[in-house]
């Protein structure tokens, strides 16, 4: 984002958001320190982005990523103009970027993504200093052009690979666990309309999660909700009788939670049914969800999915918002 405007008056700019345009029907924006993404239809000009937009949840974004997530719920049309795409909404709302480049050929497909080349963008582990990142990429015999957001965190930095060799790269880093993700620097492609056809994206390392869900039961078990991510961001929400009410994002090291995805991975567990309840009361239920799939545990639960559920719910213990010595049923 090179401007912001809401309501006539001009939001001043203090940190770096990225938008990106997934595909025809998905976006993601990139803030200081969360991640929006969402829905969206394009058409003759017109935009329109879905109001469920969905973001993480660490702590804290500025006033101006924030201006911007309320700008980009606004917009209703776009413009392209000398490099410049604007992105309009009522009361002279407008959202302009400036590292937007039109396709110069006309015989270039409207589905090619525009790669920049020899630039990569790297997004490091929440627990990785900022010494530690220079150093790590200068161990690779790579050099890290400029951050393009620097706090504890949130590091994403430039870094400049030789041309040709920017996939061999993206596959290379994305093994060290300093790494969260690696991309392809790049740009939304155009057609000759002026009309966005496409974004861009190599790669982008997956994050899955794990959530578990427990509910209220008419002792005192304890009621929360967790969404454990395979980087190591947590969000917890607690409900009653733990120790933490409300929310709580943290991060651990991604070691820490790996034998969690090892477990579910073990079991298959698309491989079970969606319930498993019976006609009985006084019984919390256990809600497990993993890459699409949810499960409802209550009653007459497989072994392995029981061992699973007492697995995480254990982890969450262990992060010590939830008390340990809080009788479970």
């Amino acid at each position: 984002v090179d401007k912001l405007v809401i309501n006539n008056h001009n939001i001043p700019k203090t940190n770096d958001v990225v938008l990106k345009l997934e595909s025809e029907t998905q976006f993601s924006l990139q803030l200081d320190a969360n991640r929006c993404g969402g829905a969206m239809k394009l058409s003759n000009k017109k935009i329109s982005i879905d109001n469920l937009m969905r973001c993480t949840k660490m702590c804290c974004d500025s006033q101006f990523s924030m201006a911007v997530v309320q700008a980009l719920g606004m917009v209703e049309t776009y413009t392209i103009k000398d490099n410049t795409f604007v992105l309009k909404g009522p009361n002279n709302t407008r959202i302009y970027f400036k590292e937007f480049i039109k396709l110069a050929s006309t015989n270039d497909s409207p589905q090619t993504p525009y790669f920049i080349d020899g630039d990569l963008l790297v997004t490091f582990n929440n627990f990785i200093t900022e010494k530690e990142a220079t150093q790590f990429i200068k161990q690779k015999g790579l050099k890290l052009d400029k951050y393009l957001t620097n706090r504890t965190g949130l590091r994403i930095a430039l870094v400049k690979v030789p041309k040709g060799k920017e996939l061999f790269w993206v596959t290379e880093l994305s093994k060290s666990e300093y790494i969260k993700t690696v991309e392809v620097n790049s740009v939304v492609s155009i057609n000759n309309n002026n009309d966005v056809v496409s974004s861009t994206s190599v790669s982008e390392s997956d994050n899955p999660f794990i959530n578990i869900t427990k509910t209220v039961c008419y002792g005192r078990c304890p009621a929360y909700s967790m969404k454990i991510y395979k980087d190591g961001t947590i969000e917890y929400h607690g409900n009653r009788f733990v120790e933490t009410i409300g929310e709580a994002n943290f991060s651990v090291h991604p070691k820490k939670v790996k034998y969690l995805f090892d477990a579910i991975d073990k079991i298959s567990f698309n491989k079970f049914k969606d319930e498993y309840d019976g006609n009985i009361t006084d019984i919390p239920s256990t809600y497990i969800e993993y890459k699409g799939k949810k499960i409802k545990l209550r009653y007459h639960i497989p072994k392995e999915l029981k061992n699973l559920s007492q697995t995480i719910h254990q982890f969450a213990i262990s992060t010590g918002h939830i008390h340990a010595a809080t009788k479970t049923k």
